[in-house]
């Protein structure tokens, strides 16, 4: 070990548990690292090495309290939270994933848990029931053998759909025809690339499932819009409101399909009330339909709310649950969520927005749903949000998004918790109150027990606000995936690695200095280094040069949607960036240095996967990024399109490798498996796997004396060896478990040897792959985290030494 330091934490959830009799704790999520730590700061357990992606669930039983977390992509685990120990755990099939809120419900049941769990890209659903010892047993599996389509849900909510008196089921899914000319037949799978398109004519698929057996109670599938395009994909809200006699099913999709589907159930039986389509989001977005977790407000005439951007402003849209008809129409406003008032008046909260993308300063105000229309003043707040709390079973919000948070004071006054700068302030809007609670910058914010809530700054600390509006002493979790890049430029070996505030730190020997952003691209120019950094709070990417007293700004470009990468192409010097300028939807720029444009493609980019800069045995620098799919190849310095080619939905990333005299272009990490094409993008050799064994996995290429073999390690923690040539997988080693985005490097561990290929694991190993046989060996040094980032870093006298990022927000220098 040459050096090791910490990059900070990054919180994605928090959610607040009693550990013992008026104690409580907190459980934090922070990267993939899991944790629990006491009101007084105490830390209960860490679980660096079991790679949480999301948790599911927090509930107490008889024992105490549980957790329902999700494990990679795949594995569900029951962890005790007072030992941080694992109870029980469910796996998901073979090309499944668990990869929304939608999928799992959990509920009380007598004095334990009924847990209901329905896998993606899986044609069955599960019911658990977790007694209050913790044990679990399997109440019912129900297999739907083709009811519905695999890759599209099911979501799922609990209530009483019909009127049953009784809780029941109710899941909401896309159905269809056929897949084309391949049904699957015994012996005959349809294609993956068709399982994720699903099949044609779809339709929206609901059903009521008892819970007692899940047996089909009713059901229903039906075109919400009765139009050309077959809308059907349930991402977004879903919920069930009375009115009268009758219950409505309503939903409301606000991604990839953006649509209305509104079904009533009269008794036992579901029909189409309504539906509304709005718009496909890819691959161009120009409309945006966003609802809220409180869009649905009840009463005799439950009323819909929701926000529509048109393609020239947003408005406010109230409508009627029933029949759909625009009651109320607010130009010019976002709309944010309903804040129901203690004496039954229901407040829309919105922001005036004279654009699509919000940038905080808008402010907020108050429109009131008595059909008054009634605005308030501006106020000059932003609001604290919600994207990942658990939500009860009720309601599902299958899609990204940002709900209030509200915080009922002692005395029962209900106001949100909102930001005025750095000012963390209590606003009552009915009052139009205002309290100040601190200073604190605030980036999200989850409920906590009691009525409390729990909210994240900016460095990663947690606090908690009570309901007498007392802001806690911060709680200080670890855990991060670090990110770090290197070069050598003269005499100097630079290392640009992340940090949980948004920032990069350049190394070198002694020297350390700060730059905004975190590290995108580097690039040598002569004795110089060009480093781009992403600045994610203000949307844009800025390029410095290093000099003798460290780093000086070059320009800055600014991005019309969220820069996510940066390439540097030279001669001359460009940056390119890749950008999400929707929830479905990217664009590439390129850009001189000081931040002028050159060229820029709005239709496309590099979605969800990496893009990539190269040069060919032309000198000509290329580009190239996939879409959903759709592999583009452009002129570096004049954005001319050379060549596209569609593998519908396989979502790679694009690698250029020399063999034989000639240069392919690798498609790796694909949904569907590897591609290897032409600089004309001409199939060459094709390798397709169960669906998702390498997505969205990282792949390496080890120059071997027998030529390139490329690394590309599954989910299930096998490396496979793939010939460049042919495809053909020429070894099979298995490491262990392994991280979400399994790292894999290769390189040189001597002078004058072939590189070998490193691949991290979940339990802290770096394992050593031979690609000429598959041999592995382990690294005697094992790290007290998961590794989830490898790069290889040249130091200044010309050897390698190997930069290892571990779950709990450390980088490590390890020479070789």
């Amino acid at each position: 070990m040459v050096e090791q330091w910490s990059t900070g934490a990054e919180v994605r959830q928090a959610a607040e548990f009693r550990h013992e009799p008026g104690r409580r704790a907190t459980l934090i999520l922070a990267g993939t690292c899991l944790q629990a730590i006491t009101e007084d700061g105490r830390t209960l357990f860490r679980l660096g090495d079991l790679v949480v992606t999301r948790v599911l669930h927090v509930a107490e039983i008889v024992r105490g309290a549980v957790a329902l977390v999700l494990v990679r992509e795949r594995e569900v685990v029951l962890l005790d939270l007072n030992q941080g120990t694992r109870l029980w755990s469910y796996t998901a099939p073979e090309g499944t994933l668990l990869s929304g809120p939608g999928s799992s419900k959990l509920m009380a049941y007598g004095d334990g848990l009924c847990w209901l769990v329905a896998p993606g890209y899986a044609e069955t659903i599960s019911c658990f029931d977790i007694d209050a010892s913790g044990a679990v047993r399997l109440r019912w599996e129900r297999d739907f053998a083709g009811r519905y389509d695999r890759g599209f849900g099911p979501v799922l909510i609990v209530d009483d759909i019909t009127g049953s008196g009784r809780d029941q089921l109710l899941i909401s899914t896309r159905t269809g025809s056929a897949y084309g000319d391949e049904e699957r037949t015994e012996g005959h799978d349809v294609p993956t690339e068709k399982v994720v398109l699903g099949r044609a004519d779809g339709h929206l698929y609901q059903a009521v499932i008892d819970l007692r057996d899940g047996s089909t109670v009713t059901d229903v599938a039906y075109r919400p819009d009765p139009g050309d395009y077959p809308c059907a994909r349930p991402y977004g809200l879903l919920q069930v409101v009375a009115s009268g006699d009758d219950r409505y099913v309503v939903q409301v999709s606000c991604q990839v399909e953006e649509y209305y589907a509104v079904t009533r159930a009269d008794g036992h039986h579901l029909e189409r009330a309504w539906g509304e389509f709005v718009e496909k989001d890819a691959p161009i977005d120009e409309q945006e339909l966003r609802p809220q977790i409180s869009s649905v407000v009840p009463g005799p005439d439950p009323r819909l709310i929701v926000g529509h951007f048109d393609g020239t402003e947003w408005r406010t849209l109230v409508r009627s649950v029933a029949t759909g008809e625009i009651i109320e129409s607010l130009p010019g406003h976002y709309y944010w969520g309903t804040l129901q008032m203690p004496d039954g008046a229901a407040l829309a909260i919105v922001s005036p927005a004279g654009r699509r993308r919000l940038d905080g300063t808008e402010g907020l105000r108050t429109f009131r749903l008595d059909g008054s229309g009634r605005l308030s003043t501006i106020r000059s707040l932003a609001p604290v949000t919600c994207d990942e709390g658990e939500l009860p079973p009720d309601v599902s919000f299958h899609a990204a998004r940002r709900s209030l948070l509200p915080l009922a004071r002692a005395d029962g006054t209900v106001g949100l918790l909102t930001a005025d700068g750095d000012r963390l302030v209590w606003w009552d809007p009915a009052a139009d109150e205002c309290v100040e609670l601190g200073r604190v910058g605030v980036v999200a914010g989850y409920p906590g027990l009691d009525g409390a809530v729990l909210l994240v700054g900016q460095d990663s600390t947690v606090y908690r606000v009570d309901r007498d509006l007392s802001l806690s002493a911060g709680l200080h979790p670890v855990g991060r995936r670090p990110h770090a890049v290197a070069a050598v430029a003269g005499p100097s070996a630079w290392l640009i690695s992340s940090r949980g505030d948004g920032t990069s730190q350049a190394r070198s020997g002694t020297a350390c200095y700060e730059l905004a952003g975190r590290p995108g691209a580097l690039a040598v120019d002569g004795a110089a280094l060009l480093v781009a950094t992403i600045v994610d709070a203000a949307g844009s990417v800025r390029v410095w040069r290093s000099g003798p007293s460290g780093f000086a700004l070059l320009g800055e470009i600014i991005s019309d949607g969220a820069p996510d990468h940066a390439l540097f192409i030279d001669d001359p010097w460009r940056v390119v960036v890749s950008e999400h300028t929707g929830v479905h939807t990217a664009a590439v720029g390129c850009y001189q240095l000081d931040g002028t444009p050159v060229w820029r493609d709005e239709r496309w980019g590099a979605h969800p996967n990496f893009p990539l800069a190269a040069v060919d045995r032309q000198g000509r620098r290329l580009v190239s990024y996939d879409d959903h799919g759709v592999l583009l190849l452009r002129d570096g310095h004049t954005g001319v399109e050379l060549a596209r080619r569609d593998w519908t939905a396989a979502y790679t990333t694009p690698a250029i490798v020399d063999v034989d005299g000639e240069q392919l272009l690798l498609r790796l990490g694909g949904v569907h498996g590897v591609e290897a094409v032409d600089l004309e993008l001409r199939e060459r050799w094709r390798l397709t796997t169960e669906l998702m064994r390498y997505y969205p996995g990282e792949a390496a290429v080890a120059y071997t004396a027998g030529g390139p073999v490329i690394g590309s390690c599954g989910r299930d923690g096998v490396l496979d060896l793939l010939d460049v040539r042919t495809g053909a997988v020429t070894a099979s080693t298995e490491v262990g478990a392994v991280a979400g985005r399994p790292p894999v490097v290769a390189m040189a561990l001597a002078p004058d040897r072939d590189p070998s290929f490193v691949v991290g694991t979940a339990d802290g190993r770096l394992v050593t792959v031979d690609p000429n046989n598959g041999a592995a060996r382990p690294w005697p040094l094992v790290f007290e985290a998961a590794v989830e980032y490898l790069a290889v870093a040249e130091t200044s006298d010309g050897f390698c030494e190997l930069v290892v990022g571990t779950s709990d927000g450390m980088l490590h220098r390890v020479a070789c």
